[in-house]
């Protein structure tokens, strides 16, 4: 009971404390961010709601249209009514589509808002509104393109003094979404700072020797992904935010599976439950959270406000025939999405894609180590965490067959454990014996 109180003190203070922040950052004038926002419309007006990089690739498309409504946002607020304009997020639209028309018009033809995006905390006004009093648009991409590049630099690093096969896992990972083209979104950086920062601050945790037992770690991680959870809800617009648990958690277990400190399997699976069941605490109470307070704030019921927008994003049509199409396509949409896959789905270099991962899969049945892996049942459990991204999918059936272009990167997951279970599978005695025969056969030849 004492632990369960804690965990609600955390919560609370973590929700007001980003609460508070965002409506301080609101009561920035105006007449502050205005030039700048005003200066980013030209911008905007060279690129497409969904920008595509590669016409036809879904893992390039950049999705302008969630930061421009993040500007629509900043731009429409009252600062003066601080709280209850941050609570409503009111912006102009008038074409429901991915489009810029809507901001630019906002800006160039003085419109009113005329809606609400009261069902997300919009946390990234957070930062963006200070930046924009310095700052454009433009500038802030580049902003974000550096410090993003930074973290993931960092972590990479720390993995490889830490255990060399899981940075190459991880920088593999990135490169098979093609991560480059994250930082030329906000919507998209979101997920990936707080992955970058979570698996940095829990690889700390976990090695810090002046943690007294391993009930001390796994307590402070818990609270961590607490935390994430909270923060991930507050700050995402709904991208990839299974990122923000899976990662950091899979991180743990490899380095401590590779350390020989896992412990049981009864205990390795009570773990990832607690930590599991902790994230999605805080994420979804978060959510709940803004609805309570702008009910209070703004005496409404913003339950109203959300529940059919909820139902929308979980098996809302919007255009198809049938759910037959929406659950039978959403996970191809996405499976497809990724670079490698979206090769084989092309016309160009098909057969030569499928030659080349017929032969791995050839070679990986040839030195499989099954029948002699120690620890099978805990490549096992790797095995259900690769799967979490394809039962998002499917929770989320209308938002991710929608938004596949970004949603797809929550398989770096999916990467991540296929990979180090396919290392941890090989039979590299057999592997080594055959490349030494290959040797002494050339060898003898001479």
């Amino acid at each position: 009971m004492k632990k369960i109180l804690g965990y609600i003190a955390v919560f609370i203070c973590i929700a007001m404390i980003l609460f508070l922040a965002l409506v301080i950052s609101s009561k920035i004038p105006h007449s502050a961010v205005e030039p700048n926002i005003k200066g980013s419309v030209e911008f905007y007006k060279k690129k497409a709601g969904i920008y595509k990089i590669k016409v036809g690739h879904r893992y390039s498309y950049i999705h302008y249209f969630a930061d421009m409504r993040k500007l629509n946002i900043i731009y429409c607020l009252d600062s003066d009514n601080a709280i209850n304009s941050t609570m409503w997020a009111r912006y102009y639209q008038i074409i429901k589509a991915d489009t810029n028309k809507d901001f630019i018009d906002l800006v160039e033809k003085s419109k009113k808002p005329n809606n609400q995006y009261l069902r997300y905390w919009n946390g990234c006004m957070l930062f963006l509104r200070p930046l924009l009093t310095i700052f454009n648009m433009e500038q802030i991409y580049l902003i974000n393109k550096i410090i993003l590049s930074v973290l993931a630099l960092m972590l990479i690093i720390m993995l490889f003094k830490k255990l060399k096969k899981l940075a190459i896992i991880f920088a593999l990972a990135l490169i098979m979404v093609a991560s480059w083209y994250v930082p030329f979104c906000i919507e998209y950086s979101v997920t990936f700072y707080i992955m970058f920062i979570t698996s940095i601050i829990a690889i700390k945790i976990d090695s810090n020797k002046k943690n007294k037992t391993k009930e001390d770690v796994d307590e402070k991680l818990a609270k961590l992904f607490l935390i994430t959870g909270i923060v991930t809800t507050f700050f995402d617009f709904l991208t990839t935010e299974l990122l923000t648990i899976f990662v950091p958690l899979m991180f743990i277990l490899i380095i401590r599976k590779e350390e020989n400190r896992l412990g049981s399997l009864k205990d390795t699976i009570k773990f990832v439950m607690k930590a599991c069941i902790l994230w999605f605490a805080g994420y979804i109470c978060m959510w709940f959270a803004k609805w309570v307070i702008a009910s209070i704030v703004l005496h409404i019921n913003a339950f109203d406000y959300v529940k059919d927008n909820v139902m929308l994003r979980i098996n809302g049509l919007q255009g198809l025939d049938n759910h037959k199409i929406l659950y039978g396509h959403v996970i191809e949409r996405n499976f497809f999405a990724i670079p490698l896959m979206d090769l084989i789905n092309a016309n160009i270099y098909k057969w030569e894609v499928k030659l080349a991962i017929a032969i791995v899969a050839i070679l990986m049945i040839i030195f499989i180590n099954w029948k002699e892996l120690k620890n099978k049942k805990y490549l096992l459990l790797f095995a259900f965490i690769g799967i979490t991204p394809y039962i998002r999918y499917l929770i989320l059936a209308n938002h991710s067959y929608r938004h596949a272009m970004f949603t797809f990167r929550d398989q770096i997951i999916t990467i991540m454990c296929l990979l180090y279970i396919i290392i941890e599978c090989l039979n590299y005695k057999l592997l080594f014996k055959k490349v030494n025969l290959k040797k002494t056969l050339k060898a003898t030849k001479r």
